[in-house]
């Protein structure tokens, strides 16, 4: 069946680049969410641009440009937020946060922490919360007394119970296993 409208085909170019990340093809993974935005910018959905730009991001981290990544999650941020979605910001400010301190901007990396947990706890999210801890280990991890890490561990465990989310994603991402 031929796709003639520009959502659906950037519906089916999304879906096929996160098989595609999935099974580690970074590069189709990149060149589909690169079609799948051009149809969600012709289709004037800024959020879905922004979102796009967020997973772009993802697979510059998982090909090691952290460079393009940061480029590319500092896009998305502004996209997400000038179409209105701050909560999906907190998640790409994670990701963009683990990016700077590979990048040695360990300050800037710990203000985004800070920025993302506050859109996180604003907005009631638990993924993205699971999320921002993991990138709090990542990030400051060695930063933490044994106690404070084992609090920020034994909160990222309870939501990723809580949320079925699955621990290791930004490790695996920015290829820390």
């Amino acid at each position: 069946r031929k796709l003639q409208d520009r959502p659906s085909i950037a519906e089916v170019l999304t879906c096929l680049s996160f098989c595609a990340l999935s099974t580690d093809d970074a590069n189709q993974s990149g060149r589909l969410l690169k079609e799948a935005q051009t149809s969600w910018q012709e289709a004037g959905n800024h959020f879905s641009t922004g979102f796009g730009l967020g997973f772009r991001g993802a697979v510059a981290l998982r090909q090691g440009n952290y460079k393009r990544a940061a480029t590319l999650y500092s896009d998305a941020i502004t996209d997400c937020e000038g179409a209105g979605d701050g909560r999906v910001s907190g998640w790409l400010a994670f990701q963009l946060a683990v990016v700077l301190k590979e990048l040695g901007d360990l300050p800037q990396a710990l203000q985004l922490m800070q920025d993302g947990v506050r859109v996180t706890l604003e907005y009631q999210d638990r993924w993205f919360l699971s999320i921002g801890l993991e990138a709090t280990l990542l990030i400051a991890g060695d930063q933490l007394d044994p106690e404070q890490r084992a609090r920020v561990v034994g909160a990222r465990e309870a939501l990723h119970l809580y949320t079925g989310s699955v621990p290791g994603v930004l490790e695996r991402a920015s290829g820390y296993t």
